[in-house]
């Protein structure tokens, strides 16, 4: 083996490994894309059906950060 078919074997193996990659990526977003969809969805239908509830949680969340803030603060 010369230097110019190491060469090319270097070449040959670093885009296979970019090209893998990339379809990697596409599809660890594809699947987080489809998750982050999911969750939305399930989000969406729980505060319509559960409205009051949703807003009482989000205020005792809120009121919680408020306390600990204010104490922190001190």
């Amino acid at each position: 083996m010369n230097t110019n078919e190491l060469a090319e074997q270097a070449t040959e193996r670093a885009q296979q490994t970019g090209e893998n990659i990339r379809n990697k990526a596409r599809d660890l977003t594809a699947r987080a894309t489809a998750k982050a969809r999911e969750a939305s969805v399930t989000a969406d239908y729980y505060v319509h059906e559960y409205a009051w509830t949703s807003l009482a949680v989000v205020a005792v969340a809120a009121g919680l950060v408020g306390y600990m803030i204010g104490r922190r603060e001190r």
